[in-house]
Order: structure tokens, then sequence, then C-alpha cells
């Protein structure tokens, strides 16, 4: 019997949250069908969104643009000579060369077309205005195929390009209930919501759920932007005297190392490959999400699996996420003192009961967010478009 063919397309890049989810989709769904995955960024074999499967294949459309060009393989590799970087040479194809003697674009679309004609649907994982999602949606409408959008990050408008294609086959899957409800006020796209889950869940689910020490220990990872108030966070964290896990990267980086260096009970450590998450987990016993906007975030469904409380500002899919478990430490980041309060409210708590709700968090994710529920929503979703 042959098998179908499931077209992943996106801005996929080495890592981030999209590039986890557009692995775990891959999972779900490479027992029955084929993947190709095809990036409209360059990025490479070391990307975690990819699989390692005769039943997988990956490219970008620069890389396609690269790999069948001469003239523009010769340019790329001049212009990456000349400005001494180390990223692919796929990376350099936008040089002033090249846009002179070649239409790019046009180029890209063609690859895009012919890829899509291939496949039996298409996954678009990004965002509403990323680039190539209304040509998608064309290609698609041209030759008959479902498309399944996956929506990363906030909703906040919708291109008034994407309401042209409504009358074909498609589906919007989104992260939160607070998203679906921004998307029905918009639109009258067919939507539904799928949660993520963890790439690395089994090392999460063996963490201990029991407290570390007699002082608890708080924590936070992710990227160091503003819009993760990491440095508000950092401010509240800092006359506590409370023990402060940090791991990521980002923007922020010399003000989040500069802190550290400051406070004794903080300890910073760096950006952390996702083989070396549960270290993270392993030091902590509440998660702390700071942000001013999610639309996950992923760090809360691994929180989750790996037993720990979680203090969070009241963004994304969270509200939904512990509504159903006792989990209820939310604050607002825009006032110190009703984070100090949850802290506070937390450690008056007896251990037996911080046991028992850290305990409650992971049946929770076991429950619903878990890979194998999320793999067969995906896998519903694909057969129902495709039939």
């Amino acid at each position: 019997m042959n098998r179908k063919k499931v077209l992943i397309l996106g801005p996929i890049s080495d890592f981030g949250g999209r590039e986890v989810e557009v692995q775990l989709i891959s999972k779900a769904l490479i027992e029955e069908y084929d993947i190709d995955l095809i990036s409209t960024l360059p990025f490479t074999y070391k990307s975690v969104a990819l699989l390692s499967s005769a039943n997988y294949s990956w490219n970008s459309l620069q890389g396609l643009l690269y790999k069948n060009s001469i003239i523009l393989r010769i340019s790329s590799l001049l212009t990456k000579f000349f400005n001494r970087r180390k990223e692919v040479p796929e990376s350099f194809i936008n040089n002033v060369l090249t846009y002179q003697l070649v239409d790019l674009d046009k180029k890209m679309k063609s690859y895009l077309e012919q890829a899509i004609a291939s496949c039996d649907i298409v996954l678009f994982c990004g965002e509403f205005t990323s680039k190539w999602l209304i040509e998608s949606f064309e290609i698609c409408q041209k030759y008959h195929k479902p498309i399944l959008v996956r929506t990363t990050g906030q909703i906040k408008k919708i291109p008034e390009s994407l309401f042209e294609n409504l009358h074909i086959q498609h589906h919007i899957l989104v992260h939160s209930v607070g998203n679906f409800k921004r998307l029905k006020t918009m639109s009258n796209f067919n939507q539904s919501i799928i949660d993520q889950t963890s790439i690395v869940e089994p090392a999460l689910l063996t963490i201990p759920t029991k407290l570390n020490n007699k002082t608890i220990s708080y924590g936070y990872i992710g990227r160091f932007g503003k819009e993760k108030g990491i440095e508000d966070l950092l401010k509240f964290m800092d006359g506590s005297h409370r023990k402060l896990v940090i791991a990521g990267s980002g923007p922020l980086h010399k003000e989040v190392e500069s802190h550290c260096k400051q406070n004794e009970n903080f300890t910073n450590l760096g950006e952390l490959s996702l083989e070396e998450l549960h270290l993270f987990f392993n030091k902590i016993d509440v998660l702390i999400i700071s942000s001013f906007e999610e639309a996950g975030p992923l760090v809360g469904i691994e929180a989750m699996a790996a037993g720990k409380l979680i203090v969070s500002t009241r963004v994304g899919a969270m509200p939904d996420r512990l509504k159903d478990v006792r989990n209820s430490f939310w604050f607002d980041i825009k006032k110190e003192q009703s984070f100090l309060d949850v802290l506070e409210k937390i450690e008056g708590m007896d251990r037996n009961t911080l046991h028992e709700l850290k305990e409650e968090n992971r049946k929770h994710y076991i429950k619903k967010y878990s890979f194998n529920v999320i793999a067969s929503q995906y896998q519903e979703q694909i057969k129902n478009l495709i039939n």
C-alpha cells in the first residue's frame, strides 16, 4: 500500500519552540506517513526539528536554490567568504549579485509549488504573518490539496489576503482557548485546539517530585528577552534571599549574568540542550513563568511532566492547562507584591501538601498532554483532512 505524504512547511531554523513542535508532529505521523520537511529559512542538519528515518526528508527553499544553481552557489560562497561568517552558504543567497541576476522569490515559489503538488496534505507551522503562508494557500487551492496550519505565537491579526482563501479545504490548530476565541472573532476558519507535549518526556517523568531541600528552590528557563519578564523577575527576587536557578540565552544575556554575579542565591546554568533539560528541573521545586505574552509556553508543559509547581502570569495556554488542578499560583508581572504574595503562599504550605500538588501536576500531564495523547490528536486531524 502506498504511503501518503505529509509536507511540513514553515520558517524552521535550528533551535526554538517551533522546531521542537515540528519534531513532535513528525514523530506523531512518521509511522503512517512519509514526511517531507521544507523550511522557508536556511537551516542545518543540527536542527532540533529533524528526525532520522527512511520515510523522512528535509530541505529548505534556499537549500534547493543553492543546490540547483551554479551561479547562486558561487555568489553565496563568495559572500560568505568576504563576510567571514560561519552560517551555511545558502544563508547568503540573498546578496546583491543574485538580486541582479535571479528572481529569487519566483524561483522559491516554483520549488514550493513542486513540493505541494507532490504531497497529499500540507501542514504549515508558523504565524499568520509568516512569509509563504499565503502562497501556500494559493498553491494548495490550485492543486486541490488540504492545508492544516499550526499557529505559533499569540494571534493578534490575520492578513486580509488570507480571507480570500477560505473556500479551500483547510483547518487551523491553536494552542489555547484564548487563541481559539480571538480567532473566532476574526474569521470563520475551521479550527480546533491541540496543545503541546514534551520532546523529552521519558526523562522528565523520572524526576522525583519530593521537595529538594528544606529551602524551596525556584527556577526560570527560556529566552532572556523583555517579553519574557526576566528583568522584572530578577529584580523581584534580588532582595528576597530565595534560591533561583536560571537557564537560557537571549538579548538580555549580559544583564542576567550581571544579576547572577551579584547575588549568591542565583545560579545561571547557561543555555541547555534538550538532553540537558532534566538537569534544570532536577534542581528546582517551582517553575516561574514571568512572560508578558505567550502562546504556550512549552516550558509550562515540561514543568508539569517533571512534577513541578508553577508560578505564572496568566498568559497563553497556562490558565487552561492548570484549571483542573490545585496549582493556582498566579501573579501580575507589573505588580511585584502580587509575585511576593504567591511565593509566601507556597512557602506557608506544609511539605506534604506541596508534594501532593506536584504529583497532581504530573498526573494531569500524563492524562491530557503526554506524547501519546497529543500524537493521536494530530493523527486524527491529518486522517480527517486527507479523507
